[in-house]
C-alpha cells in the first residue's frame, strides 16, 4: 500500500495541480500618501492601488492568465480637476487615477 507524501511549496512557488499543470496565484498591493503644502488649498491623498490574478501554465508552454487591478481612494482632499464636483478648493494632485 502506497503512503501518500506531501511536498510544501516555497512561497511565491506555483502550486502543482495535476501532471504538468501548475497554478501561480497573482497578487500585489501598493499604498501612497501624497500632500501638497500651499497656503489655504493643502490637499491630501491616500491610495491602495492592488493586483491580483491568476496564471495556469502547462509544461508544454501554454498559459492562460486572468488579472484584475483597482485602485481605491481612501483620502480624496485633493483637486481631480473635474469641475463642479466640489473639491475645486483643494490643490490639484495630478497623479491619481480612480478604478480601472
Amino acid at each position: 500500500m502506497a503512503t501518500p507524501s506531501f511536498a510544501l511549496a516555497k512561497t511565491g512557488d506555483p502550486v502543482v495541480v495535476a501532471e504538468g499543470l501548475t497554478l501561480d496565484p497573482i497578487f500585489d498591493a501598493r499604498l501612497a500618501y501624497e500632500h501638497v503644502d500651499q497656503p489655504v488649498t493643502s490637499a491630501d491623498s491616500l491610495t491602495l492601488r492592488t493586483r491580483a490574478g491568476l496564471e495556469l501554465a502547462s509544461d508544454i508552454g501554454l498559459s492562460f492568465l486572468v488579472e484584475s487591478e483597482a485602485t481605491l481612494g481612501i483620502i480624496n482632499d485633493y483637486n481631480d480637476t473635474n469641475a463642479g464636483n466640489g473639491v475645486e478648493p483643494f490643490s490639484v494632485i495630478a497623479t491619481r487615477k480612480i478604478s480601472n
